[in-house]
């Protein structure tokens, strides 16, 4: 090993000397008070296009050196910040890859450098007339292309109730340094996609340099209307029965939370798209809602509901269950995980949803018995696990020593959710 916990070889500066020179790269205490991560990186480099990054991939696997990369360097979690190397490493900082390159609004698409923000895609993307689609776990204005995609890369069907893939096309340095880049065609006509690989695995695959985002036209009205109700029951019919019509909601979320006996039960929906069929649907919402025995709340308090971090930051378990299954493992949910503080359901679609569970703080650590609980004949945890040992294998092919990004591997267990 020619690194260790406090240096970093002459031959490692020698190499990347003709491309970054000392004009985009922080040292020791400097990059420290820049790159807000714990321990401090030895070094901070700031490339300003994807052949940089590609020579200090290079450079990192020839002298075995470990590089992150944290997109703006601004939103390093806390529970993958445990994991980063104590034995020395480098940072990339892709806040100087940034850019809208091309928007191309007849066919709804936008190619963007990773270290864009969110907020500027926003806004470039509204200035031709168009969207993001509704992005998962993304708030408005929050973090970078590269970053976002890092974790998540998917964004919200409403019509299907699923995750969709967020881009049609994406270029990433490999561990070896090569830069490669998909086909923004049909899948049917490229086989099975293997740059999925880059979406939502916090870079444990490479790094993430560009982007194309899917767009849609600006939402032309938006309603959202939410409702109290006594009992989970009634309001888990008229979210089914609201999904089921030929304009589902663009978000839903039914919350219950409380003590057995004592439960509060609120169902807030929001409607986008075209005027007439926004308020016909939302008039379809509150009439059944309305039947069902469930007051009207106030606007403010329904988007709360639908948009507010009901976990507050501390994560959650959650899981894909059918409508059929939700009433008898809600109660099997607060018999057997102890105290429940909330249950969450939302993304419905036409067979289910997901749902979420925060537990108390003393009872988080619990994954194994949400799972057990979640699919008792492990059928899902038995898929998830040979992918995870097939995106293993692919790891080691491309990343041996385990350089690049080894904070994200192995990545969070089946059922955590961010």
């Amino acid at each position: 090993m020619s690194t260790g916990p406090n240096r970093l070889s002459d031959n490692f500066w020698l190499s990347l000397a003709g491309t970054f020179g000392h004009r985009k790269v922080l040292k020791d205490q400097d990059a420290a008070g820049v790159v807000p991560l714990h321990p401090e990186p030895l070094a901070a480099f700031f490339p300003e296009d994807p052949a940089e990054v590609s020579t200090l991939l290079q450079a990192a696997r020839a002298e075995k050196v470990k590089v992150v990369s944290c997109g703006s360097c601004s939103r390093a979690r806390a529970a993958m910040e445990k994991r980063l190397p104590a034995e020395g490493y480098v940072a990339i900082g892709l806040k100087n890859l940034s850019g809208v390159e091309e928007v191309r609004p007849d066919s709804l698409w936008m190619s963007v450098r990773a270290g864009t923000p969110l907020a500027v895609v926003r806004r470039s993307a509204e200035e031709h007339g168009l969207q993001l689609p509704a992005l998962e776990g993304a708030a408005v204005g929050d973090g970078t292309v590269g970053g976002w995609l890092s974790v998540y890369g998917n964004i919200d069907d409403a019509i299907l109730g699923t995750l969709q893939p967020a881009v049609l096309s994406v270029e990433a340095g490999l561990p070896t340094g090569n830069l490669v880049r998909s086909v923004p065609v049909p899948r049917a006509a490229t086989g099975p996609d293997l740059f999925a690989m880059f979406l939502g695995t916090w870079g444990g695959f490479g790094v993430i340099t560009r982007a194309t985002l899917k767009l849609q036209p600006l939402t032309e009205r938006r309603i959202l209307a939410g409702f109290r109700f006594s009992g989970i029951g009634r309001a888990l019919q008229v979210m089914r029965l609201v999904t089921g019509r030929i304009w589902p909601p663009r978000a839903a979320r039914l919350i219950v939370w409380g003590e057995a006996g004592k439960k509060k039960v609120r169902l807030a929906m929001g409607f986008e798209g075209e005027p007439g069929l926004v308020e016909a649907a939302c008039k379809y919402f509150r009439a059944e809602a309305k039947r069902a025995g469930g007051r009207m709340a106030d606007p403010d308090e329904a988007r709360s509901w639908l948009y507010a971090d009901l976990a507050q930051g501390r994560g959650c378990h959650c899981g894909v269950v059918r409508w059929s299954q939700v009433t008898g493992l809600q109660r099997k949910l607060w018999v057997r995980l102890g105290k429940v503080e909330k249950l969450v359901l939302d993304r419905p679609g036409l067979t289910g949803c997901r749902l979420q569970v925060v537990l108390s703080e003393n009872q988080a650590g619990r994954a194994e018995e949400f799972m057990a609980l979640m699919d008792p004949e492990e059928s899902t945890r038995e898929a998830v696990d040979a992918a995870r040992k097939f995106l293993a294998r692919v790891r080691v092919q491309l990343d041996p020593d385990g350089l690049v990004n080894p904070h994200a591997w192995p990545l969070p267990p089946p059922g955590g959710c961010p």
